[in-house]
């Protein structure tokens, strides 16, 4: 990729997505950014508990509605 330059920009709730991205990143020699939102939750696709079943339905529902996610500047 002579002469281009390369942006990974990712968002990761459980920290898969960001082992995906940091891989491409490394592969491409690229910079990466994480999109942050500013009312984080933490969702664990293996986890237990109310709570994480709550973030997972949130993570679920917000992504099915089409909101848009207010996430902190670069």
């Amino acid at each position: 990729m002579t002469g281009k330059k390369v942006l990974v920009v990712f968002h990761s709730s459980s920290g898969n997505t960001q082992k995906v991205a940091a891989a491409i990143a490394e592969a491409l020699s690229s910079d990466i950014e994480q999109i942050q939102p500013t009312r984080p939750f933490h969702v664990d696709i293996k986890g237990k508990g109310l709570r994480n079943f709550m973030n997972m339905g949130q993570a679920a529902m917000g992504g099915l509605s089409g909101r848009a996610a207010a996430i902190k500047e670069a």
